[in-house]
């Protein structure tokens, strides 16, 4: 369903990617001196065009659709496509204003706001309306004395201010790290924390809990120099992290405190209950150390592993939860509707399933979510009223409807249970045994 347009996309992909940037990576730490200082501890840059988006958002899909299949594309295209659409219209208003890259530049001298910086070969008016738009509470301008290309700095009322304070600074580990930067990277991440950030860390993060254990934060920015995060797009689409320490030492402790996070994580049960191979996981994402250097890298071959041994499973559990979840708030939305009926009749039951049509259901509300199919709830209803025992049962989910893992039990007083196919005959024997004492049929589970 992805092939057209993936393809257009990567064929507009493989043009782009031919025409070099106008900005170089290496080039960072120049373009951005003026908003850098001695507190200056990460930069996030993003070149990426809203095509690279779409290009890359698809890619996705079709990697699910391709392990996974058309129900994991169903648990997480909208949510995906809106993103894309979203972040698209603001690629596309940068790239009209002449912008075709955006920096977040982070200071301890502008926490909690960082500022946004964007060069354009334009008039830069047009830029700074762009960025005001974005972020009402945002502040945009030009700096002056800078020539072509002309860079334009917003962010919040407090760090503007603290700019234009500012003692322009060239931060040593940060410009160290930005020299090692990829050009054709569609979005990079550096980060080296100053002095200052690290002590701040030791003082007020001393450690990470995580589970039943905690990481120590303040030896972790110890071992750490730099790291740098880099996102290659389609046709090429890759990620690869490196980090820096002061020796091959403090390299090997930086990766035992990465394996005690990993562990700590895989011991959370919820992280285990959404990601059930999360060892395969981190598996894969164990770093390789060449001295005082740890490198991680993410490329097609090693996504492929991931989707198909880690995400096509947790995709498919996702959507079996999300549609058990759906199916109780349905049968729940159900027990409402059945009330209203019985308030307007006398206290009464539908005789039929299909008479809440007139208390307002439709059709669509009737199904089980999980299936979609006509006649996926049975009906239990016929004869019963507000005034008998409260345990009886109204209605429940076939057993196919959640492929033999359990099943949604509606009761008279409204309530709905989940419960094991070992419990649901239980309690149809409970039901039954209730409806011979009221001369009621007995009915047969389904």
């Amino acid at each position: 369903m992805f092939k057209k347009t993936k393809l257009i996309g990567l064929i507009t992909l493989a043009i782009v990617t031919l025409i070099p940037p106008q900005l170089f990576a290496g080039d960072t730490a120049t373009l951005l001196a003026p908003v850098l200082d001695d507190q200056s501890f990460a930069i996030l840059r993003v070149h990426m065009t809203s095509t690279q988006l779409e290009a890359l958002t698809h890619e996705m899909l079709a990697l699910v659709d391709k392990h996974v299949g058309q129900a994991g594309v169903e648990a997480i295209q909208n949510e995906l496509m809106e993103f894309n659409a979203n972040a698209g219209k603001m690629l596309d208003s940068f790239e009209q204003a002449g912008a075709d890259t955006i920096y977040l530049v982070f200071s301890l001298k502008t926490l909690p706001g960082f500022l946004v910086v964007a060069p354009t070969h334009k008039n830069p008016d047009s830029l700074i309306q762009v960025m005001k738009q974005m972020s009402p509470h945002t502040e945009a301008k030009a700096l002056p004395g800078i020539g072509n290309p002309a860079l334009v700095v917003a962010g919040p009322a407090p760090a503007m201010a603290q700019l234009s304070l500012n003692t322009p600074g060239s931060p040593k580990q940060l410009t160290t790290a930005l020299a090692v930067c990829h050009d054709n990277s569609a979005v990079q991440c550096v980060l080296a924390p100053s002095p200052d950030l690290r002590s701040i860390v030791k003082q007020m993060l001393p450690q990470i809990p995580l589970g039943s254990g905690s990481i120590p934060l303040g030896r972790v920015v110890d071992n750490l120099q730099w790291m740098v995060a880099e996102l290659k797009a389609p046709p090429q689409t890759a990620l690869s992290i490196t980090t820096n320490s002061p020796n091959g030492r403090n390299a090997s402790l930086l990766n035992s405190d990465i394996q005690g996070l990993y562990t700590l994580v895989k011991q959370i049960p919820q992280v285990r209950d959404m990601i059930p191979r999360i060892d395969a996981l981190f598996g894969h994402l164990t770093p390789i150390q060449q001295d005082r250097r740890l490198s991680l890298k993410v490329d097609q071959t090693t996504t492929e592993a991931i989707m198909k041994e880690v995400f096509a499973p947790s995709l498919v559990s996702m959507r079996k939860k999300l549609s058990q979840r759906a199916c109780r708030m349905r049968v729940s939305g159900l027990g409402k509707a059945m009330l209203i009926y019985s308030n307007d009749y006398e206290d009464q039951f539908p005789l039929k399933f299909k008479d809440l049509r007139l208390a307002e259901v439709t059709e669509k509300g009737m199904r089980c979510p999980a299936v979609k199919t006509k006649d996926s709830y049975v009906y239990r209803g016929k004869g019963l009223n507000q005034s008998m025992p409260p345990t009886m049962i109204l209605l429940y989910d076939k057993l196919e409807n959640h492929n033999g893992t359990g099943r949604h039990l509606l009761f008279l007083n409204s309530q709905v249970e989940w419960v094991s196919e070992e419990r649901f005959q239980a309690l149809i024997r409970q039901d039954n045994a209730l409806r011979r004492k009221r001369d009621l049929p007995e009915l047969p589970a389904r």
